[in-house]
């Protein structure tokens, strides 16, 4: 991908298929955003925000 060692094994691949609900989508994204918003915080040693 031409990309650094360490931005190319922090990506995340989804799939979606026929029976993925958008109930289920919204809250995977949801899930999955707050969880790359604390990382980054402790990445960059600010508190981690609730």
């Amino acid at each position: 991908m031409g990309l650094p060692p360490e931005r190319a094994l922090s990506a995340l691949r989804l799939s979606l298929g026929r029976w993925s609900a958008p109930q289920e989508i919204e809250t995977a994204s949801r899930l999955i955003a707050k969880a790359a918003a604390a990382g980054e915080h402790r990445a960059s040693g600010h508190p981690l925000i609730t």
